[in-house]
């Protein structure tokens, strides 16, 4: 046990084996394999198992892998801890396993380092998923990052960089015996002599992207390869992550906007579900990555709403303080008092001017003063204005002047 326990920066602690209930097996001189029940390799796992992997059992002057087993088994089983001292993990005869990396934002952050000595991870007999882990600097006779026998195997997001076979020209990143493997999104860079290889099975590089990121993904150079290739052989596909606000629910799709009235935060959705109604007293546009609050002079009574509803004229609403429930009814629109009124979607009332009046509440606009009589202030809440014209003035309509207008017997030339 010492092995693992003393290793290099020690983040294999007893609190750590205890947490993920593993199990020590085939002991032996520079020699530990680290043992970890499959039900408990989810996600949420995955970070922590990697970084383990890369900073122990994978470090410098150690030896070890790790055996994916089933939980309450104590013995490594037939073949199954057969290359410990030169391959890092060993899965085999395993149906649905996922190696995910817990933060999936479209850049592997989990990693997996054969540290120029040792092949990364062999599969055999397994149908499995590998998604937003980078394998680094494996070193074998061939497939140094990922040696496939009778499997089926989908890899998304990951990268492989700088792993290297010793034996002619054959793949240093991934090496196909039997079986297939289809890759969506995943870049190469660095391995020698060549990236992929296929010997006996199917493998395919795919030219979309994963749900979750926008359709087709950007391409660069020319993979090297040996053997059967399908597919697009480019060696760096730039997958970029559906925003927030947005999601594509099949590989290969564009990312699609969540419909108005519904909004989501979800960075690299799969799909529509993510995208959530707004609350009554707020809206959204497409593609929205939050709800907002009507604005002022306006209102939504209905959950879902891509626009709000302005209030009518004659009425207004502040919106002071920004709450939503202020903006969730016509109700809250409130009326303009006499002497004032407002437009449509108005945040509050205005006096009528000098000349004219309202003698009612919610007026949308204001009436001009009748002939004969003027007005001369703002406000005016009656049809009498400010009072009759002078003496021998015949005052138009909205005057403003109790002299406004001509004199009588007289007329503007």
């Amino acid at each position: 046990m010492r092995a693992v326990l003393d290793a290099p920066h020690r983040l294999l602690t007893i609190p750590l084996l205890c947490l993920w209930a593993c199990l020590l097996c085939s002991e032996a001189a520079q020699t530990s394999i680290l043992k970890v029940p499959g039900r408990l390799l989810g996600e949420t796992n995955m970070t922590k198992l990697f970084r383990a992997l890369d900073s122990s059992v994978a470090s410098s002057g150690d030896t070890g892998g790790i055996v994916l087993v089933e939980e309450g088994t104590s013995e490594c089983g037939s073949g199954g801890c057969s290359h410990s001292g030169s391959l890092l993990i060993s899965v085999k005869d395993k149906r649905g396993l996922s190696f995910a990396c817990a933060k999936d934002m479209g850049e592997p952050v989990c990693l997996v380092n054969g540290n120029d000595q040792r092949r990364i991870m062999a599969v055999d007999n397994t149908t499995m998923d590998l998604r937003s882990v980078e394998f680094t600097r494996g070193l074998g006779e061939y497939g140094s990052a990922l040696d496939v026998k009778g499997s089926t195997i989908m890899i998304k997001l990951c990268k492989f960089t700088h792993n290297s076979a010793t034996t002619g020209s054959r793949g240093g990143a991934i090496f196909v015996r039997s079986g297939t493997v289809e890759l969506l999104g995943t870049s190469f860079q660095g391995n020698v002599p060549a990236a992929l290889d296929n010997e006996g099975g199917s493998l395919e590089v795919k030219s979309i992207c994963p749900s979750g990121y926008n359709g087709n993904g950007k391409k660069g150079g020319l993979l090297a390869i040996y053997g059967s290739i399908g597919g697009a052989k480019v060696n760096n596909f730039e997958c970029t992550k559906c925003s927030a606000g947005r999601y594509s629910e099949l590989d290969g799709d564009v990312c699609t906007n969540c419909a108005a009235g519904y909004n989501s935060s979800v960075i690299a959705a799969t799909a529509n579900t993510v995208c959530e109604a707004c609350a009554e007293g707020m809206f959204a546009e497409e593609g929205s990555a939050s709800c907002s609050i009507c604005r002022v002079g306006r209102y939504s009574n209905a959950s879902g709403s891509g626009s709000c509803r302005a209030c009518e004229g004659g009425k207004y609403l502040s919106g002071e303080g920004g709450d939503a429930l202020a903006h969730n009814s016509g109700a809250d629109c409130a009326t303009c008092e006499k002497g004032s009124y407002s437009g449509e979607g108005s945040s509050s009332c205005t006096k009528c001017g000098v000349g004219t009046y309202s003698g009612v509440v919610g007026s949308a606009n204001c009436t001009l003063c009748p002939l004969g009589r003027y007005g001369d202030s703002e406000g005016i809440t009656s049809s009498e204005c400010s009072g009759p014209c002078s003496a021998n003035f015949a005052c138009d309509a909205g005057s403003t002047s109790p002299s406004g207008g001509c004199p009588l017997g007289q007329y503007l030339r």
